[in-house]
């Protein structure tokens, strides 16, 4: 059995750690629940887990957001792991500009939408099979980046 100080710092060390901040879907459904759809969600559940770009895989070192999705996020209070759950729609637009694609997203640090560059090098080569765009973000020295971006499927 754990004692009360080893279970504080476990949950301590767990509310720190980015699998706690990745997306949590807003509503959940009954672990027996049978989609009509099921093969399609197979489908894109395997886009979302095995994509990826130049930089190496998507979902390992990033969060995969659909746009105009609305995510539950834990937003941290400034140097601590204590803060709160808010809900937000992390990608609200996506572009094509002349230079390239640019999204806008939700920045957790800067906590508000920022305009960000899709570097060629975070295209999904893969066809995208969810009907929106894709943006996995990710914050390498505590700065919102695009890791991977998966465009709309050509039809």
């Amino acid at each position: 059995m754990l004692s009360r100080r080893s279970f504080v710092l476990s949950a301590g060390s767990l509310i720190a750690t980015p699998a706690l901040a990745k997306m949590m879907p807003v509503v959940s459904t009954p672990p027996d629940y049978v989609s009509p759809n099921a093969s399609q969600e197979k489908e894109i559940e395997e886009f979302f887990t095995s994509s990826r770009s130049d930089f190496g895989g998507c979902c390992g070192l990033a969060d995969g957001y659909k746009q105009g999705f609305e995510y539950k996020l834990w937003l941290r209070t400034v140097l601590g792991a204590a803060g709160h759950y808010e809900k937000i729609v992390v990608l609200r637009r996506a572009e094509m500009r002349p230079e390239g694609y640019w999204v806008e997203v939700f920045d957790t640090y800067q906590r508000k939408h920022v305009w960000l560059p899709v570097p060629e090098k975070a295209m999904v080569k893969r066809p995208n099979p969810t009907g929106y765009y894709v943006v996995w973000t990710y914050y390498p020295l505590n700065f919102c980046q695009v890791r991977c971006f998966a465009p709309l499927a050509q039809t």
